[in-house]
């Protein structure tokens, strides 16, 4: 039997509706998806800018992107889990277990940025070694060495938003990222093509706009924390400033678990990718348009999954793991409808969205979009799955239930998506759709055994608190 939170004294108090209980998730998640949607919004318009220069170029920077990104994604994870400490510190009303949880969730996050910033910096000098192609690796470079410096910032920016979701208050983390959307593009552009007599800085000034917008969304979050009345104290500058070794061990113990999950799963996309760079340049431009466009649609989920965790960890610190339970089953439910409109978009719409990112009269484009567009249809039949896991590992983590997931995130993406798609694509001529099919197989199961653990953890935790005592009538 998992054992109980001493804070788990109630089961059905302050039960609510579903409607009730989307209205709350909405609360968080609304925001934080406009947010994750700008940010994502801007990884695209610079594929999109760097995409009209040629295909190459295109892949460079979308293999730097995921790369470089799914390692950060592995690092914000980790430092993420803050946000759950945050959270069930709030709903057990102790403001100074919130403030000093989010103080140290900087620490960890400059701890965490720095071998990062080191790796992206040499990470072209990589490439070679998995295989690709000579003319990839040298746009790579200076792309990756300009975005860079977006790491340190993006990192601090995503411990201030775990304590804006903490509180339920993330208006000005969309506000501010959708401002950023419209700069990154603007600067983005002028760095690249210049303007008038400059020539501009080609792929290094893509690079460096993405980092200059990220510093300053970390400035403006900096301003609203020091000076809007629902965020003053808790005294987040002496809690930064102070470093309490213990609570950092404890955020990594329970950080390292969530890290390995998104290691494992962003591992699988970045290793699919590297797959289709070794089957041609053509194969890597056309899958990059695929994952960058449904990793886009991917940021609702993903915030109605990080509003999950909250709302679970948040109604577990006040007693009430009932309703905590339901809040992570109404997010599964959420994340499988929108993401089946999803899966009909990307199989009814197909070359309405690879002609976002390439020039369709261009003949040197053409087979490009004949690949994408066959991928584009075998990505849409995982989306629903993708949607279930990202929401019920959230909800696990809220109950600082991470290690088990990691376990089964690690047999469902490698064990049996990675093996599966190299042996359909590889070893049975399948090429590019085979990568895709074994990354289905893997997420569904993965999904599937995730949403079981939900439901037998949070289902124990009920059954445990419902028995009666002994002795007791």
């Amino acid at each position: 039997m998992t054992e109980l939170h001493p804070n788990f004294a109630t089961v059905d108090s302050g039960a609510l509706t579903w409607r009730q209980e989307i209205g709350k998730l909405s609360i968080i998640a609304g925001p934080l998806a406009a947010s994750y949607l700008a940010e994502m919004g801007m990884a695209i318009s610079d594929l999109a800018i760097v995409g009209r220069i040629g295909a190459i170029e295109l892949a460079a920077v979308g293999l730097v992107t995921t790369i470089l990104y799914g390692v950060l994604f592995v690092i914000m994870s980790i430092a993420s889990v803050v946000g759950v400490f945050a959270a069930h510190s709030h709903g057990a009303g102790d403001r100074a277990q919130v403030s000093n949880a989010i103080g140290q969730g900087f620490w960890v996050a400059t701890g965490l940025s720095i071998p990062v910033m080191v790796f992206g910096w040499y990470l072209a000098d990589l490439l070679p070694w998995l295989g690709q192609d000579q003319a990839v690796v040298d746009a790579a470079r200076p792309y990756a060495h300009g975005v860079t410096w977006s790491i340190l910032p993006y990192m601090w920016f995503s411990v201030q938003r775990a304590f804006a979701s903490a509180l339920g208050r993330t208006q000005s983390i969309m506000a501010i990222t959708l401002l950023a959307l419209a700069l990154n593009f603007l600067l983005v552009l002028l760095l690249v093509y210049g303007i008038g007599d400059w020539p501009g800085l080609g792929l290094l000034g893509a690079g460096l706009g993405t980092s200059t917008v990220c510093w300053l969304m970390f400035a403006a979050q900096s301003v609203v924390l020091a000076r809007a009345p629902v965020f003053r104290g808790y005294g987040l500058l002496r809690a930064s400033v102070r470093f309490d070794a213990l609570l950092n061990l404890r955020i990594v113990k329970m950080g390292v678990p969530v890290g390995v999950m998104t290691a494992v799963e962003a591992g699988l996309f970045a290793t699919v990718q590297i797959m289709m760079g070794i089957v041609g340049p053509v194969a890597l431009a056309a899958n990059q348009m695929v994952l960058n466009f449904t990793s886009f649609l991917y940021m609702i989920p993903a915030a109605i999954a990080q509003a999950a965790a909250v709302r679970v960890a948040l109604e577990r610190g006040a007693g009430r793991l009932a309703v905590a339970r339901q809040g992570g089953f109404v997010a599964i439910g959420l994340n499988v409808g929108y993401m089946t409109m999803v899966m009909v978009f990307l199989l009814i719409f197909p070359q309405a969205v690879i002609h976002l990112y390439l020039d369709a009269a261009d003949p040197a484009n053409a087979a490009v979009i004949a690949l994408a567009g066959q991928l584009m249809v075998f990505t849409a039949l995982f989306q629903i799955v993708d949607g279930m896991q990202v929401a019920v590992v959230n909800a696990l983590r809220g109950l600082e239930d991470t290690t088990v997931p990691s376990i089964i995130g690690i047999f469902g993406y490698w064990g049996l998506g990675f093996v599966s798609g190299y042996i359909l694509c590889f070893e049975m001529g399948m090429g590019p759709v085979g990568l895709l099919l074994g990354l289905a197989m893997g997420l569904a199961v993965t999904a599937l055994l995730l949403t079981w653990r939900y439901h037998r953890h949070t289902r124990s935790y009920i059954g445990v608190l419902r028995a009666p005592a002994a002795g007791s009538p």
